[in-house]
């Protein structure tokens, strides 16, 4: 069954309750708790499946693309975001985003230029933290000020480090402090490049929503098939007719257009829809292909609301560790990864213990996007730890642990690393267990429970396998 992609990096925007204002890490007292409940109420910014804001999150350059783009109407205005992705595709063809349809958007009102595109949307530069300086720039031309901004011959910035904002974005950031969508980070200086955290993100949102009015304007679209027609007629016959429908599998979703296919049938829905996967409140951004109906109300053609329930998946129950480009990763409801491992598409379990490494550095699942090649760790199904890029299956290295458990039977010692890690070493078909005092050869029942232990060997088929056992003693 193929499931939707979701890059993570977006996951605090795009997935997670826009119903619930109760976030664990936003308390009452909190500096930015009435704006961020009101970003969530109106759907702009979502809190996490984990019932947590993470208020002090850096965001990044392709995040605050998605959200400019909500609030400058690509919902509202899905013939012009339609418009816009054919118009500048040839613009975008190098860019592997999978928000092209935001990025099409905005270049279109005029929210970003195409001299902009290296800087925010290439692979390098997409997920990095967009600084306060920037922002001070897609905020100017939202509200549709850049031409004023611009004409101006001379501007005053009540800053100490105002030397340090770049030249070209000086006239900007003064704006945006006279109109108080930005202050500064202290009473003298604003700190053109720390980075906007999502805190942050929704004081600036809730300043410009109701002051943003940009209108895009395109050419009227024209049917040029009979396949169009043949649409179009089935809607306007079923949007006469209010119907339950009670069967089906979501068979694509577009948020764009705002219609959901339900096996053949496309089905328009609007802001008002209530969405509800697994009996719990949720949005369209929560809804997968694959999802089975458990009811739609649909009145003159319009879903008012629908009831899903999630994917099933078929977790495999590896032990060992594997290697794989991620394909999809879903933390909306049942938390799992599905990797591509020896052309074949296998998912497994993620948990609240699992540890995520990338670039050799402490990571969380957020920082992993789908064509990434991981090393995971796996133990009946459960992802244990992920490291980014490839591992190092057949090259010779070593490990050292404190044993948890010996399984005689199957040769195998599980070892507990200093880092909190376990994992299964599998012993070779000829190996040697030795004590380190002097050397003499043990057999594997007498290994106990809390030995410490060097192992030296490889992966092999995805599993840590040892030729030498060495017992020592601290």
């Amino acid at each position: 069954m193929k499931k939707t992609v979701l890059s993570l990096g977006i996951a605090g925007i795009i997935l997670g309750s826009s119903i619930s204002m109760a976030f664990s890490d936003v308390k009452d007292t909190h500096w930015a708790k009435e704006e961020i409940d009101a970003m969530t109420e109106r759907g702009i910014i979502s809190g996490y499946t984990d019932g947590t804001f993470r208020p002090s999150r850096e965001l990044s350059k392709i995040e605050a693309i998605i959200l400019l783009s909500k609030v400058a109407g690509i919902n509202k205005y899905t013939d012009a975001a339609t418009y816009f992705e054919k118009e500048f595709s040839k613009d975008l063809e190098n860019y592997s985003t999978k928000y092209k349809s935001q990025v099409s958007y905005l270049l279109g009102v005029g929210v970003l230029t195409k001299a902009d595109l290296e800087g925010f949307v290439a692979d390098d530069k997409a997920n990095t933290p967009i600084s306060r300086e920037e922002m001070a720039v897609l905020v100017t031309r939202a509200l549709g000020k850049e031409d004023d901004v611009l004409a101006k011959s001379f501007f005053v910035l009540p800053f100490t480090d105002a030397s340090s904002i770049k030249t070209g974005y000086k006239a900007y950031v003064e704006f945006v402090y006279n109109e108080g969508i930005m202050k500064g980070v202290t009473e003298n200086t604003f700190s053109p490049k720390t980075s906007v955290t999502r805190a942050q993100m929704a004081i600036i949102l809730n300043d410009i929503i109701d002051r943003v009015n940009i209108k895009p304007v395109v050419p009227e679209a024209e049917k040029t098939d009979e396949t169009d027609k043949k649409e179009d007629t089935e809607a306007t016959s079923r949007a006469s007719i209010s119907l339950n429908v009670t069967q089906g599998n979501v068979t694509a979703i577009d948020t764009l257009k705002q219609t959901i296919t339900i096996n053949k049938d496309d089905y328009k829905y609007s802001e008002s829809t209530l969405f509800y996967v697994d009996d719990e409140r949720a949005d369209e951004y929560d809804v997968e292909e694959g999802m089975e109906l458990e009811k739609a109300v649909v009145k003159d053609g319009l879903i008012t609301s629908i009831k899903l329930n999630s994917v099933e998946y078929n977790i495999d129950k590896t032990t060992g560790t594997v290697k794989g480009e991620i394909i999809s990763i879903n933390i909306t409801s049942e938390k799992v990864i599905t990797l591509e491992v020896d052309k074949k598409e296998k998912t497994y379990l993620l948990t609240s213990s699992t540890k995520y490494y990338k670039d050799d550095v402490k990571a969380s699942i957020l920082d992993f996007e789908t064509g990434d090649i991981v090393t995971a760790t796996v133990e009946d199904g459960e992802v244990t730890k992920i490291v980014s890029g490839e591992d190092e299956e057949d090259t010779d290295s070593y490990k050292v642990g404190t044993i948890k458990s010996v399984s005689t039977s199957n040769k195998t010692i599980k070892v507990v690393f200093s880092d909190g890690e376990v994992e299964n070493i599998y012993l070779a078909s000829t190996y040697k267990i030795l004590d380190s005092d002097d050397a003499s050869t043990l057999k594997i029942g007498e290994l106990s429970k809390g030995d410490k232990i060097v192992a030296f060997g490889k992966y092999k088929s995805s599993k840590y396998t040892a030729n030498v056992v060495i017992v020592y003693y601290e």
